[in-house]
């Protein structure tokens, strides 16, 4: 089996080399806030990305692009606070991928309503050209049916689905009276158990199914991942849903159990764990990590940012590995085509949970 590598480790390797903190106001126009902003590019002046116009700038991006971008830093607005998948895989990206474009490309995390918050800072923003949105595409397909947003993934210019998601698993304390999903089940049809989630996002939805399903759920909120799982082991909550892969070290330390997917189809490294769509028919979730522009964005810049991610994904083994490593999915990103197709699809799949948000 393969090794598990554990999340700090992760965490620390993708935020080695950053040029450190930029400036207020990295999105123009949009006001202020409170989000974390690093820079996820080269750091050591012999390796830094080469100034736009220079031999070298961009030289591996697809040569039949006249565009004169980008010119300058570009910054990737995340949906969610630090330390989840998205955090992860956004990160080892935005190092990659500058070494194509030929300028830093900087993380800021703004979590906020399941992604709303910098959807609508994106959306609003009047320097479009070199801000973009880092979403996960469960949040930009649920948000509209929970009520959380008014508009779907056609408010957006599509640029690539980088990356995927490690899968959704449902963890409980390592006391709890059940080892197994099924187990879990038949105790949940009995007892109440409070399942902690974010409200209104994509968990909410499918513990609604769960609840509608026959199920015992108190449902609660209990904020993101990242805090979902200590709420869990603290016994705040029963139950939680949360990413495979960032929380390797709860298991390895005895903390939690992890009782099933929420993957259409269990993870290579985990072959044997159950699948709640087998069991809950329609609770399923494959989440993948989107890269969106504004609305009007020039065409001819999400394709040369999309061109840079592909040859990213040709040229740079180490990225590509370690991304699978972690996620235990592909790295290949999605051309711009193939990405509206996804978003159209994942958006009309997620349109089976409003049944149960009534």
């Amino acid at each position: 089996m393969k090794k598990n590598i554990s999340r700090r480790s992760f965490l620390k390797a993708a935020a080695a080399g950053a040029v450190g903190m930029a400036t207020a106001g990295i999105l123009s126009g949009c006001g202020g806030s409170s989000s974390q902003t690093t820079s996820s590019s080269s750091a050591a002046p012999a390796t830094a990305a080469p100034e736009p116009g220079t031999e070298g700038a961009s030289q591996e991006v697809d040569a039949g692009s006249d565009i004169a971008w980008p010119e300058r830093d570009i910054n990737l607005l995340l949906g969610y606070g630090a330390g989840g998948d998205s955090d992860v895989c956004t990160r080892l990206m935005a190092e990659a991928v500058s070494k194509q474009l030929g300028v830093n490309v900087v993380v800021t995390n703004m979590g906020g309503s399941n992604g709303a918050l910098a959807c609508e800072e994106i959306m609003n923003s009047e320097d479009s050209d070199y801000n973009f949105l880092v979403i996960n595409t469960s949040s930009l397909s649920i948000n509209p049916i929970t009520g959380i947003a008014d508009y779907n993934y056609e408010a957006f210019e599509p640029i690539s689905i980088f990356a995927s998601y490690s899968g959704e698993t449902l963890y409980v304390p390592a006391n709890a009276p059940y080892d197994t999903f099924q187990d879990f089940l038949d105790y949940a049809k009995e007892n109440e158990v409070n399942m902690g989630v974010a409200m209104g996002g994509t968990l909410y939805a499918v513990a609604a199914a769960m609840k509608a399903a026959g199920y015992k759920f108190n449902i609660m909120d209990a904020g993101d991942g990242v805090d979902r799982v200590p709420a869990t082991i603290n016994g705040t909550v029963d139950c939680t849903f949360a990413a495979y892969a960032s929380n390797r070290d709860y298991i390895e330390n005895g903390d939690i159990k992890e009782l099933a997917t929420l993957c259409s189809e269990p993870l290579p490294v985990a072959p044997d764990m159950a699948c709640v769509n087998d069991y809950i028919p329609g609770c399923v979730v494959d989440t993948k990590f989107v890269i969106l522009a504004k609305k009007g964005t020039d065409p001819a810049i999400c394709q040369k940012f999309n061109d840079a991610l592909q040859a990213t994904y040709e040229n740079d083994p180490e990225y590509v590995k370690a991304v699978e490593d972690f996620s235990f999915q592909t790295a290949k990103p999605q051309t711009v085509e193939e990405t509206t197709a996804s978003l159209k699809r994942q958006y009309e799949l997620f349109q089976n949970y409003a049944q149960y948000l009534e």
